[in-house]
Order: C-alpha cells, then structure tokens, then sequence
C-alpha cells in the first residue's frame, strides 16, 4: 500500500491533481519554494544589466550555481518524509529531480529504512544535459553518495544499466534495470498492409 509524499502545488503545467487519482490513495503534500522562477527572475535582470554591454548571457548563473543538483531542492519535504518513512516497509524515490535522491537519502539516514531510488533516466551519465565543470562535479559526488548510501538503484534501459555498472562497479550489485514501459489506451491493430496508416503514442 503506497503512500505518497509530494508536492503541494506543482508549478508545472501539465501536473493533473485530478480526478485520475484513486480516492483511497493516502497522499502527502509538502510546500516547495519556486527557486525556478527566483533564478531566471534573477537570470533575466542580470541579462539585461549585462546587454548594456554588449555581451550575452547564454548561461543562467543562478540555476548553475546556486541550485544543485536542480531547482527543486527547495521541496521542504524532510521532516514529513521522516515521520512516513517510520510507519512504511521501505522507501522509494523517483527521479527526476535528483534533489528527490539526496532528500531520500536523508530520510533513510534518520529513518533506518530500505531506500530503493529509480533513476529512470540516467542522472550526471545523461549524455543530452551539459553542464558547468563546478555544477558536474558536484553532482557527480552526490550521485555517487545516493549510489553509495541506497539500498537499491533502477534504471530504464540495459544500456543506462551496463554504463553506470562500469562507472561505479564497487555498487553494480545494487542496480537492475526496468525498462520504460506504456499503457495500452487503444488496442493494437494487427497484420496491417503496407498502405494503412497506423496510429503511434
């Protein structure tokens, strides 16, 4: 029986707080300060003080800098997390954001439960994110601290698995993989011709 901790108010537009969730589902809702828009509020000002001089800004310091391992890090989510965590079998923590993995973490550490962490898509190996040296390298220490201090780790793809068992072999006994999945919302049609067209989610 789940019961879920998350946040009180998404600031992303696609979170449906709807009807699709189950009424009996016990859910937990923690307030979360928007350091998205601080930083590109910030990032903004700074842009325009700096095209006074000609020069663009093409990196917004304040995500970079000042919010690792992402915006989300400001999720006050601890003390709840702690007082669930003493009452469940185990916990689970979703990725992405990755502050989520360092929040688990800590709940684990003064809750003394079994911490599993699904990456899902790989965390500093994401070859399609780039970041800053500083903002690398300390993510790189982080992750391999979650890897570290987890009882469990999943990963979406063989190929995210076998890459980060290379990366981090001393942990590769913790990691399995379990691939993205979908659900079937319209049936398959099968033995199509050539010509037909077909539908694709």
């Amino acid at each position: 029986e789940p019961v879920v901790l998350s946040v009180k108010n998404s600031k992303d537009p696609w979170v449906n707080f709807g009807s699709s969730i189950p009424p009996e589902m016990e859910i937990h809702r923690t307030p979360e300060w928007n350091l998205a828009k601080l930083a590109d509020s910030f990032h903004a000002l700074t842009s325009k003080l700096f095209s006074l001089l000609k020069i663009d800004l093409k990196i917004n310091f304040f995500r970079e800098f000042f919010c690792i391992p992402d915006t989300q890090l400001a999720w006050l989510c601890l003390s709840q997390g702690i007082n669930l965590a003493k009452g469940s079998d185990l916990i689970y923590a979703s990725c992405s954001p990755f502050s989520s993995a360092l929040r688990a973490c800590a709940i684990k550490k003064f809750s003394k439960k079994p911490l599993v962490l699904d990456f899902r898509d790989a965390w500093t190996l994401n070859p399609h994110i780039q970041h800053s040296f500083f903002h690398q390298w300390i993510i790189k220490k982080q992750e391999k601290s979650c890897l570290k201090n987890c009882d469990h780790l999943i990963l979406n793809s063989r190929g995210a698995l076998k890459l980060y068992q290379e990366t981090y072999p001393e942990y590769a006994h913790k990691f399995s993989c379990i691939p993205n999945g979908y659900d079937q919302l319209t049936p398959v049609k099968k033995n199509k011709t050539g010509g037909e067209k077909f539908q694709i989610m």
